[in-house]
């Protein structure tokens, strides 16, 4: 059985009333209360009571969407995915942001304990499998985007990243190019992960040894991404090619090899990965994987309006990328 507010109270050795406050995002409760009381509703998977009143008394037919970030247009397409989805469903999409003084936890519990939301999106990477287990207890209605999960009534919408990054791969294997090295991202984003895998299995498949040198630390940053190359070119023997983990860095990496006075892609091909407006602008025009992230936040409206009508929908949902070929590998 879940918890009630009084044992997260008595457990956190607060009131009941701070932890009502701490649930509705009330500011003036001090940071390291607040942690305590949500590592105390994780514990004892307490689900409050405007979330379960949500479940049984009127639809608010509003879904909330939660990104981390909204002025990159990478994700604003994910936005207008959603949104057109929610109006073609007769509802409303509410957006927000995990910002850096907010945990997932926090944000989350907010919007469904004031219950404004009948339904949740999470596009967070690096969820944690504590977490999503309190809406496994609670059984309230939630898609994850771009993350595999365990939990039954958990549905997820990915990207097969590890297929775009493999055919990424085999591309300039197919070209001739043979010393290819990849600038990763942060090794706890499952995107990173599967891109990472990818890449492996593409070497692997079609017999290239592969050379730890050539695989480097990225941080999905367009600094990061300039960073990492300068230590590829400082190699004994640099690659002739380069797979980096997403656009940002491939056009960072597309800088630091200019900085050098070398040619792209006479001296060093360049592909990315998501297909940003950017990527069709630089000099010379960056070969990519294209997401589809319009249909992306499309498809998580569409499951999870389903599940609000009591419709079956299907648990998983897997979208295909697309190579984008211009003029960074020498095609």
């Amino acid at each position: 059985m879940p918890g009630t507010i009084k044992e997260v109270a008595e457990r956190a050795g607060v009131s009941i009333t701070t932890v009502s406050r701490v649930i509705n995002g009330n500011p003036k409760v001090r940071q390291d209360t607040r942690e305590r009381v949500y590592e105390v509703i994780k514990e004892l998977g307490y689900v409050p009571s405007a979330i379960a009143r949500g479940l049984t008394l009127g639809r608010t037919h509003t879904i909330g969407l939660i990104l981390p970030e909204i002025a990159d247009g990478f994700f604003s397409q994910v936005i207008r995915g959603a949104d057109e989805a929610a109006v073609r469903q007769n509802f409303h999409l509410l957006v927000s942001t995990f910002h850096s003084h907010r945990s997932d936890e926090e944000l989350s519990f907010r919007l469904l304990g004031e219950g404004r939301v009948d339904g949740l999106i999470l596009m967070d990477p690096t969820l944690g499998d504590d977490f999503l287990m309190e809406f496994h207890r609670s059984s309230f209605p939630i898609v994850v985007l771009c993350k595999k999960i365990k939990y039954t009534n958990c549905k997820y919408v990915v990207i097969d990243d590890l297929q775009g990054a493999y055919q990424a791969v085999v591309h300039l294997i197919k070209h001739g190019y043979k010393r290819i090295a990849t600038i990763r991202g942060p090794l706890d984003n499952y995107d990173a992960f599967q891109r990472l895998a990818g890449y492996k299995s593409a070497l692997k498949d079609y017999n290239i040894k592969l050379n730890p040198e050539y695989i480097v630390d990225g941080n999905f940053q367009w600094e990061g991404g300039e960073s990492a190359m300068h230590i590829l070119l400082d190699l004994v023997q640099p690659p002739d090619a380069v797979f980096a983990a997403n656009d940002p860095m491939a056009i960072g990496a597309m800088e630091a090899v200019k900085k050098r006075g070398l040619s792209i892609p006479k001296d060093m091909a360049i592909i990315g990965f998501d297909d940003i407006e950017l990527a069709r602008l630089v000099t010379p025009p960056l070969t990519t994987v294209h997401l589809p992230m319009y249909e992306l936040g499309a498809m998580a409206v569409e499951s999870i309006t389903g599940m609000l009508k009591g419709k079956s929908t299907r648990r998983k949902n897997i979208l295909k990328t697309g190579l984008v070929i211009r003029k960074s590998c020498g095609c």
